[in-house]
């Protein structure tokens, strides 16, 4: 009787792995991008570039959701998110 520990990988697998490994490495990017970052409240304009700098990194390379992620990463909601990087000087608008 085969468990789920020892079940072996369907067809369709492939498909959730590739996704979910993206998902993982894109959070991991940007999570190590954080943390580049300087955590010092004299350093919040900063902080708020580099946050912009991220995103448009994730646009440039074609991430299909990037304030999701981004916001994700931090812990906030993507609006708190989009607040932040119209602060840090681009407008966000819906396409």
């Amino acid at each position: 009787m085969p468990t789920d520990q020892n079940r072996h990988p369907e067809p369709d697998d492939d498909v959730t792995l590739g996704v979910n490994a993206f998902q993982i490495m894109a959070r991991r990017y940007v999570e190590g991008r954080i943390a580049e970052l300087s955590p010092r409240p004299e350093d919040a304009d900063a902080r708020l570039r580099g946050l912009l700098a991220i995103y448009e990194d994730l646009m440039g390379k074609g991430h299909p959701d990037p304030l999701t992620l981004l916001a994700s990463v931090l812990g906030i909601p993507v609006d708190t998110l989009v607040v932040h990087l119209r602060a840090a000087g681009r407008d966000l608008r819906p396409s």
